[in-house]
């Protein structure tokens, strides 16, 4: 009996002895979390201070309680947790709302619980005379990205430099396409660079009091046009041809061509420098869905296309030298002669065609002219001018 008693008890013992090294072995004593490093409670040597360190959220007694290591409860919020006050979020939400971005903030009670910033990605662009390179901030715009070297900065400018990142094009509109744009992060707007976009599209830009306008130098086509806001100008995602200066293009203008009352035929008519309405009819179809050419006329036209009546025929008479002399003045010159005359006087005779020209100074020699001219007629010729005809010397 004594043997099997002695043998039940080691047994027991061996036991708990059993139970002791699997409880050390998985961090538990007497029921409860035991670490075998600092040899305390309520805690394992996976989450020991002694090996790990403290938290950086732990504060001391009385000021706050430590950071909860299990993660099957809700963390509670409290005024020191969260790292804005309500005026600075409220400051905030007013900053990224001027810039066009969007935020949206969660409250509860008299200090936030949640909030949440969302910022889309800037897609405006600012024309900039002083920019060398079309530049952005934002790598979600471009179509392709090529990365640039680590040394290459730029200089922006309130003077620090800021590296560049990558350089690629972006699509701006359909009809507007600008290449090697320059990638700087630390760019907080989207440049549109005048001098580069002028060197790359050949065009140019007519800056107005509330817009300006890209028009391509050869067509004359509007490839973008930008508003005028806040002293600068935005460039807009499609151009606005009716707002345009300068030539206009025929692609541009038939986008107006939606009536079909006949008073706006007869008024693009006068614009255009009165075309025939057929050639009209040809270039914009659109004007006459509903009128025919037919029924259309132009008083100006048809008055400017008539032909002066002409002269009656009249018989030959027979005439003789000096029956009739035609003079004509002419000047003044801009060039004078070696004897410094700008002007002359012509006499033709009429049966003859033979031709007299005398220079003169001055428009009012005119008239001793005449008198000479008609004096020498008659010594050397022993006649008489019979008719004189000139136009009053205009």
């Amino acid at each position: 009996m004594m043997g099997k008693s002695n043998l039940a008890t080691d047994g027991s013992a061996l036991i708990t002895n059993n139970f002791n090294k699997d409880s050390k072995k998985y961090g538990k004593k007497d029921g409860k979390l035991w670490c075998d490093h600092c040899e305390r409670y309520y805690h394992t040597r996976e989450t020991c201070w002694k090996i790990h360190g403290r938290p950086l959220n732990w504060k001391k007694k009385g000021e706050g309680r430590a950071l909860q290591t299990t993660s099957d409860q809700e963390p509670q919020s409290s005024p020191n947790a969260f790292p804005f006050i309500k005026e600075q979020l409220k400051q905030m939400y007013k900053l990224l709302e001027s810039q066009t971005l969007s935020c949206s903030i969660a409250e509860k009670g008299i200090f936030p619980k949640s909030a949440h910033l969302s910022v889309t990605p800037i897609r405006t662009w600012i024309i900039d005379s002083g920019a060398t390179d079309h530049m952005t901030g934002e790598s979600s715009l471009f179509s392709s990205y090529k990365p640039c070297a680590g040394n290459s900065k730029i200089k922006i400018a309130d003077g620090p430099l800021s590296a560049v990142a990558g350089k690629s094009s972006i699509v701006l509109s359909p009809l507007l396409t600008i290449q090697d744009v320059l990638h700087v992060p630390n760019l907080s707007c989207n440049l549109l660079s005048v001098n580069q976009l002028i060197t790359d599209k050949n065009c140019h830009v007519h800056f107005l009091d509330t817009h300006c306008v890209f028009q391509d130098l050869i067509s004359g086509k509007v490839i973008g046009t930008a508003e005028k806001r806040g002293g600068l100008y935005y460039l807009e995602d499609e151009p606005k041809t009716r707002r345009q200066s300068g030539p206009i293009s025929f692609s541009s203008v038939k986008s107006f061509f939606v009536s079909n009352n006949k008073d706006d035929i007869m008024l693009w008519h006068l614009r255009l420098g009165h075309p025939s309405f057929k050639y009209l009819n040809f270039l914009f179809p659109k004007l006459f869905v509903e009128q025919g050419i037919s029924s259309l006329q132009c008083e100006v036209c048809e008055f400017a296309k008539h032909h002066r009546s002409s002269f009656p025929i009249q018989s030959y008479k027979p005439s003789k030298p000096f029956s009739m002399i035609h003079s004509d003045v002419w000047g003044p010159n801009r060039t004078s002669t070696l004897s410094n005359k700008k002007w002359f006087i012509t006499f033709t005779d009429d049966h003859t065609r033979l031709c007299w020209v005398y220079l003169l100074k001055e428009k009012s020699e005119v008239g001793q002219i005449i008198q000479n001219f008609c004096k020498l007629v008659q010594t050397q010729f022993n006649t008489q001018i019979q008719v004189f005809r000139t136009d009053n010397g205009t």
